[in-house]
């Protein structure tokens, strides 16, 4: 093994003195997705080394990117939060962009949080272009939502929101 010491002339690295392992090889990604590592490249050993979870955010545009390996992952992703000024019982959320519709019509019911209806939304592809429409599900609606970057609220039947720039 490559942090063992060797007794043998034999083997592949200076007696008493281990190599170490090979870490040179390219990252592998976990089944899952989740995670990155690298097998020892020394004949014989296999040994996964430099184990990790993926890091970083992702936004509506943008992947996260691994700052270890370097991957991109995730999904992208934006919460948009509605005021429910219209004393609606039920919010729903229908989004969609230019490319695709995320949900049918009239959308998903969304659950009120501590002041406001938050829908968080991931995509495998980006959400560029994104637009909602909160509804109570039965013909009372907002206008056309354009949900520019980061996170966005809304209230009544305005389509005037409030956008905060992501940090990421």
């Amino acid at each position: 093994e490559c942090d063992i010491p060797s007794t043998s002339e034999d083997d592949t690295f200076v007696s008493g003195t281990p190599l170490g392992h090979d870490d040179s090889g390219a990252w592998l990604e976990s089944e899952d997705k989740t995670a990155h590592y690298k097998i020892c490249g020394r004949e014989g050993c296999g040994e996964e080394l430099d184990y990790g979870t993926h890091d970083g955010t992702s936004n509506m545009t943008t992947l996260a990117k691994c700052s270890a390996c370097g991957k991109e992952h995730g999904k992208y992703q934006v919460t948009v939060s509605y005021l429910n000024t219209n004393n609606w019982e039920k919010v729903y959320a229908y989004a969609w962009t230019a490319k695709s519709h995320l949900v049918d019509w009239p959308g998903v019911e969304i659950q009120k949080g501590t002041n406001f209806y938050d829908y968080h939304i991931e995509s495998e592809t980006s959400l560029e272009g994104l637009k909602v429409i909160f509804s109570n599900g039965s013909g009372s609606q907002t206008a056309d939502l354009v949900i520019s970057e980061g996170y966005a609220v809304f209230y009544g039947n305005s389509n005037i929101g409030y956008n905060f720039k992501d940090e990421n």
